[in-house]
């Protein structure tokens, strides 16, 4: 490759991974079974404009400028408009990854973690074809507030620009937060009698000021359940319990690990795989730490690590911590998936720097892959996500049934419909309910809701409040108000008969 452009040999290593991610999607069709994104998929198909349906979840403000970039997709592509903004999103996000670190750090290092990006991590991969979350598409940003930070001039026009950057970077997933105390950390070091510093925050402030504004006057749905505007998908954290704290250090071999292979564990094979990838990055992060030391690697970078380690902790404290000692799926651990390439790279950047970097590079890069090629050696899922896509939109939408029986007509609607009335029942029959009313009052709101719906679906829909009842995987309903639901029901059809 000596002979070629050195931007062109990141593009060709950019390409690769395409081609991988195109040929997973081909085979494998992973967006058939994302919930999320069948239901994001069928509010932009939809066509409406409202803010309500360009937006995913409350907390995730990207979503909007997703889904006007896949709306104009939608006008030119066959497959799922979806599919294809996360095709292109991911591509754009490796592209501009590698080059910010060739910027930063040099070729060399660039084509390393290129390499890396091809195959990546099964957690990874899969989101090159689905997009919901915006973890993975997030990962993007600490790499930019990286360039940002190398190239500072300590002007108050660059620090308003990183201001500017911190708070649409929030905006766009609250994940982004992290970003915020590293810069902090960076400027207090760096230069701690600076007033300029001041610059940024008032950046910051603007923007954060816009999106609370947003937040607050905009409707983004989600009323039935009345999820607090500060919420994240209505999860609360548990720091009172002795064993999140516990969580510190287990995330490290356990999720973290568990990372490098998404599939069922054969404790035998697989487990010894997890601890020596696990082994190479402590050996990658203290080799690029003594390369730092040595004047050998540029030291403001390194900061960034903050944020790894800052997003480790928080997660391992946050209530989407995952650890499965039996089952793996690349869903469960998609909140990695925005700082692995983070890792990764201050990985590659250290086993590079120091002595038998071609075994650790070799050997880092390999696990990594192989961990991917696994996802290939698997049979098609069957499943169908349109009953779990359901239930998102009646948390969603519930609050207008009406509106929801609109959007669901077509392929699939029996599928949606027993979702739908799965999501409103685990709202509804509750008695610790926050939909407001009494138990009557909710009741009476689920049979006029099922109204909504043509009449060959009832059964459906009474099917899905009832294994709203059984689902230990969310909030569950109680029997003793499914069977008042189904006398309310029975009541009113009887006396619709009559009439």
């Amino acid at each position: 490759m000596r002979f070629i452009p050195p931007a062109i040999q990141l593009l060709i290593l950019v390409l690769l991974g395409s081609v991988v991610r195109f040929v997973f999607g081909y085979l494998f069709e992973p967006w058939t079974q994302a919930p999320d994104q069948l239901a994001w998929q069928l509010l932009i198909d939809e066509g409406s404009w409202s803010y309500d349906q360009l937006i995913h979840y409350p907390h995730e403000g990207g979503s909007v400028f997703i889904a006007l970039l896949s709306r104009f997709l939608g006008w030119f592509s066959p497959l799922p408009s979806l599919v294809v903004s996360a095709f292109l999103l991911d591509f754009f996000s490796r592209l501009i990854q590698m080059l910010i670190v060739r910027r930063v750090f040099g070729q060399r290092d660039a084509l390393i973690f290129g390499i890396w990006t091809i195959l990546a991590l099964p957690i990874i991969l899969p989101w090159g074809t689905v997009n919901y979350g915006l973890h993975s598409l997030a990962s993007l940003f600490p790499f930019v507030l990286m360039y940002l930070i190398h190239r500072s001039d300590s002007t108050p026009r660059s620090h308003l620009s990183i201001g500017l950057f911190l708070g649409f970077a929030v905006w766009f997933s609250y994940i982004n937060v992290v970003l915020i105390p590293v810069y902090v950390l960076v400027e207090f070091f760096r230069s701690p009698r600076s007033r300029n510093a001041l610059w940024s925050l008032l950046g910051l402030s603007i923007v954060l000021g816009i999106h609370v504004g947003v937040r607050t006057f905009a409707d983004p749905g989600f009323q039935l359940d009345q999820i607090p505007s500060g919420s994240i998908r209505g999860t609360e954290f548990t720091l009172s319990d002795p064993e999140t704290w516990k969580q510190l250090y287990k995330v490290w071999y356990g999720p973290l690990a568990d990372s490098l292979l998404v599939v069922p564990n054969q404790e035998n094979v697989y487990r010894p795989i997890r601890y020596v990838w696990l082994a190479l990055m402590g050996w990658g992060i203290m080799a690029y730490l003594r390369a730092v030391k040595l004047g050998n690697r540029p030291q403001v970078p390194s900061w960034l690590l903050v944020a790894v380690f800052l997003f480790l902790c928080l997660y391992a404290l946050s209530p989407f911590y995952h650890n499965s000692p039996t089952v793996t799926h690349y869903v469960l651990y998609r909140h990695l998936c925005y700082i692995l390439p983070l890792l990764a790279l201050f990985v590659t950047l250290g086993l590079n720097s120091g002595k038998l970097r071609q075994i650790g590079l070799v050997l880092f890069i390999g696990l990594s892959s192989y961990g991917s090629l696994l996802l290939f050696d698997q049979s098609k899922s069957e499943e169908s996500g349109e009953k779990a896509a359901g239930w998102v939109l009646a948390l969603k939408f519930g609050h207008d049934p009406q509106r929801l029986a609109g959007l669901i007509q077509g392929e699939h609607e029996a599928e949606y419909v027993e979702g739908i009335g799965w999501g409103m029942g685990m709202v509804l029959l509750r008695s610790d309910s926050i939909a407001g009313g009494s138990n009557d009052e909710q009741i009476q709101q689920l049979v006029n809701a099922m109204e909504h719906f043509p009449l060959e679906y009832h059964p459906e829909f009474i099917q899905g409040v009832q294994f709203s009842t059984q689902n230990t995987g969310t909030p569950q309903s109680e029997q003793a108000l499914f069977d008042r639901f189904l006398e309310t029901y029975e009541s009113s059809a009887t006396n619709s008969g009559k009439n």
